[in-house]
């Protein structure tokens, strides 16, 4: 009975997490009306959710398979654990969550942020490792479902690049756009820098946010055996257009990479060259045409800049503090307790945040708004390994790396097989987000973190089906 219940709870987490922004912002508005941040016991659902999961996990191991249990008792008495790379890896990175408490001074409700984006998907992707999944769960149960749901997104997120304002205002989203601040509602969407351009969001709280999820779709979609082709391709194209729509650079590079190595795998000879060789060269051309016709959505250099400055400033603040910061010190956590603070080149046009004194403003690096205190700024590394390493320090850094290296590593053999499974498809998504946070926060969205993390521990759990 617990066997099932915990395969529907998970099934009815991953169908649902991508909903969670938009459900929560209209959830909080009606409680307490517009302008307001999201209501934490709305936000704090799908932690709820997963909790009980495994605490579901935690009773089958200990009082329904004991032979199990015992069997670990009997090799903990002989030192004979018998752990893969990829388990201490993690625990690693768990411990140190814990022990750099002791040389640092953060907040417990900011500790407690860091735990839940840094360290809590870990402690789930160990948990849904250690118990057995049914051998279809995932080709038959899991994809099928975040395939559906990679349409709905993807639809609604191309009709909300054409919807008013006013639309957004009436489901709780802020009137500002391309503004996250930490006591106001979220912003419906963003605009590239110097452009009215949009950038999708969808149901997500951000367009990266997005494009990080969508690559798990596309994934699933360009690698997965459907029957019904057609209904495949018109999702591919969704999800391809939604894609395109967030101007997620590091969202399109990912999905390029898993591209290629799933064509790479499926096909042979002649075919694969010629399928290859014409992708490479459909891309150089759109990339050409993009940048001869609207230049900004591809060289951004302020964005690029900040990036750059942003990674720099946090690999010199990990190698100066060796021993980490401490949990929730960068990232999403520190965005959550630190002062809206927005960037600007010289010349230009600040006028419009006059009346925010909410704000703080940058201009080359030099504050002009809300001068009557120093702002306190978050530390967003724009990379979540070093984001880590600023965290837990060099160590947390390397542990990470190579549970990063360990996973993909694991699932090598599988993966090198011609025929693509559902185990080679979860592979090639953690690769695709694993290469996209070497250029932002990847794993801070709860729909990416624990859906990946879960269908990784389920992977290494079990078997490919034949």
């Amino acid at each position: 009975m617990l066997y099932k219940v915990r395969h529907w709870l998970v099934l009815l987490l991953i169908a649902i997490l991508p909903f969670h922004a938009l459900l929560v912002t209209y959830g909080t508005k009606l409680i307490y009306g517009p302008g307001h941040s999201p209501v934490l016991f709305l936000a704090l659902w799908k932690e709820a959710l997963v909790v009980i999961i495994l605490l579901l996990i935690f009773i089958e191991l200990f009082f329904v398979d004991k032979k199990k249990i015992i069997q670990i008792i009997r090799d903990g008495a002989k030192w004979k654990f018998g752990l893969d790379k990829v388990t201490w890896c993690a625990l690693g990175i768990i411990l140190l969550a814990f022990v750099t408490e002791l040389w640092t001074d953060v907040p417990n409700m900011q500790w407690a942020y860091g735990f839940k984006y840094t360290v809590f998907p870990l402690i789930v992707f160990l948990m849904c490792r250690q118990v057995s999944w049914d051998e279809d769960f995932l080709d038959k149960k899991i994809i099928p479902v975040l395939i559906s749901v990679s349409g709905v997104v993807a639809l609604y997120g191309i009709v909300s690049f054409f919807l008013p304002q006013s639309f957004f205002s009436a489901l709780g989203y802020s009137d500002a756009h391309s503004l996250y601040a930490p006591g106001s509602s979220l912003s419906a969407f963003q605009q590239i820098s110097g452009t009215s351009i949009r950038r999708i969001q969808s149901v997500f709280a951000g367009p990266n946010q997005l494009g990080i999820w969508l690559v798990i779709a596309w994934s699933l979609l360009i690698c997965s055996n459907r029957k019904r082709v057609a209904c495949r391709l018109s999702l591919i194209a969704l999800v391809a257009v939604a894609l395109f729509l967030t101007f997620s650079r590091s969202a399109w590079i990912a999905a390029f990479v898993i591209t290629i190595i799933a064509i790479s795998l499926q096909l042979k000879g002649k075919a694969k060259v010629i399928t290859l060789s014409s992708i490479v060269g459909l891309v150089i051309a759109c990339i050409s045409i993009i940048y001869i016709s609207a230049p900004e959505l591809i060289d951004r250099s302020i964005s690029n800049k900040h990036h750059f400055e942003r990674t720099r400033d946090g690999v010199i603040a990990m190698v100066k503090n060796p021993l980490g910061h401490g949990l929730g010190t960068a990232g999403p956590a520190s965005n959550k307790f630190s002062d809206a603070c927005m960037h600007f080149e010289s010349g230009a046009d600040i006028s419009w945040a006059s009346d925010r004194s909410d704000l703080c403003l940058f201009v080359e690096g030099e504050q002009v708004q809300s001068t009557d205190r120093a702002c306190i700024c978050p530390v967003l590394p724009e990379n979540w390994y070093v984001q880590v390493g600023y965290e837990l320090g060099i160590v947390g850094f390397m542990m990470f790396v190579a549970l990063v290296i360990f996973v993909i590593k694991r699932g090598q053999t599988p993966l090198m097989k011609s025929k693509m499974c559902c185990n080679n498809i979860v592979i090639l998504a953690f690769l695709g987000i694993s290469i996209a946070a070497l250029f932002l926060h990847a794993w801070e969205d709860s729909a990416v973190a624990y859906t990946l993390w879960i269908l990784v521990g389920i992977v290494l759990s079990t078997s490919c089906k034949k």
